[in-house]
């Protein structure tokens, strides 16, 4: 729950899920948010983190989170 705070913090569009967290944005701002949330995690005391990511990256149109759930979640 807290790289979620830390995620919400940066202003960038974020969704949290059963299997992680959907974040939205440019690919630039995206990773610097992963990199604080290693950062302030380390600082606050954690040892050890891991963290996997998944990116997707498309140039002709706009990708969006809402894109990426059926009609019926939309409502």
């Amino acid at each position: 729950m807290r790289a979620h705070e830390i995620i919400e913090e940066t202003g960038l569009k974020v969704e949290l899920h059963a299997y992680g967290t959907n974040v939205e944005g440019e690919i630039d701002a995206i990773l610097e948010a992963v990199k604080k949330v290693h950062a302030t995690l380390h600082e606050e005391g954690t040892m050890r983190l891991t963290t996997a990511i998944k990116l997707g990256t498309r140039r002709d149109k706009e990708p969006r989170l809402a894109d990426k759930i059926g009609p019926a979640k939309r409502a």
